[in-house]
């Protein structure tokens, strides 16, 4: 073995041990992340306008662009990226040049769009390495002094969402091993909303676990609003400690609320019950939620694609 081999495997041990040794310091005391679902047209909408598109309509450019040029560590996508059968093309010339711009600090969720393609197929060929398993689509991770959850609305496709499923009983052992002291979680289908659609009962076990488990925050789409509930508990009551939830689903594609004519106007006695809770609910403008993680605590800001700040707030954790 002549020196300069030996001088190669003396820099390897060296850089072994101190990549060991070195300590790597505690995670940030503050992050700050942008959500949104709902993000790009079809370029084959007469809406998209070559991609200017209409008041309403086919704003991906206008809202992301409130997100690309901002200092952020992550951005949560909460489902139905590129519509409406999620062409690859339309990924890399709709999505790409807007949302597209933070791709790389995407984490995603999976809406009920990316499976209108095979096993959701443009969907993770355009994340890549980002994208979770259509098959199961649930993941966590750290972020500052966040414990982070992403889970799985699609409960058909995703093998269940109640409590006798693997995903639950997964979601079950990740908080249960988690000892930060906040949590969020998103998925794409909202437990509550006054939207068009209402709150999503498939989604009452992912609540009822995250609350159980002392939660602080739970974000969603679907609906083509924003909306802000209360803190509420497990059963969906108000609560000091409960969970505060957030509807996002203004990242470009529509905005509408809901058919206010439908039984003349006679909210059934959950829709109603949701109504009560829900603090404000905008859904006639796009816009993106930018959201301050900090330790013990968070803050949010709803902005418009003006850049008016249109809801905002904070909260401490609650453990």
């Amino acid at each position: 073995m002549n020196r300069t081999t030996n001088g190669v495997i003396a820099v390897v041990i060296v850089t072994v041990l101190l990549w060991w040794w070195w300590p790597t310091g505690p995670p940030p005391s503050t992050v700050h992340v942008a959500a949104a679902g709902g993000m790009a047209c079809a370029s084959n909408d007469p809406r998209f306008a070559e991609g200017e598109g209409m008041e309403g309509w086919c704003e991906q450019a206008a809202v992301s662009d409130l997100v690309a040029g901002r200092d952020l560590d992550a951005v949560f996508g909460l489902g139905d990226y590129q519509y409406e059968e999620a062409r690859s093309d339309d990924y890399d010339t709709v999505y790409g040049p807007t949302w597209g711009r933070v791709r790389s600090i995407t984490r995603p969720a999976l809406g009920n769009q990316e499976y209108k393609v095979h096993d959701a197929n443009t969907f993770t060929d355009y994340f890549g390495g980002q994208a979770p398993a259509a098959e199961t689509g649930w993941y966590s991770y750290d972020l500052g002094q966040w414990h982070v959850v992403v889970l799985n609305s699609n409960c058909a496709l995703a093998g269940g969402c109640d409590a006798d499923s693997e995903q639950l009983r997964w979601l079950e052992a990740d908080l249960a091993a988690d000892d930060h002291a906040c949590t969020v979680a998103y998925w794409h289908h909202p437990r509550w909303s006054t939207g068009l659609y209402g709150g999503d009962s498939r989604t009452d076990a992912f609540w009822r676990t995250l609350a159980a488990h002392g939660a602080d925050l739970v974000l969603a789409a679907h609906e083509h609003d924003y909306e802000r509930f209360e803190p509420l508990d497990a059963s969906g009551s108000p609560a000091d400690d409960g969970v505060t939830s957030f509807v996002v689903g203004t990242g470009g594609q529509a905005v509408y609320g809901p058919d206010e004519t439908v039984g003349g106007g006679d909210l059934a006695p959950e829709r109603r019950r949701q109504a009560d809770a829900s603090v404000v609910r905008i859904d006639d403008r796009q816009g993106v939620l930018l959201l301050t993680l900090a330790d013990g605590s968070f803050e949010w800001q709803f902005v418009g694609t003006d850049g008016a700040v249109l809801d905002e707030g904070n909260q401490q954790c609650n453990h």
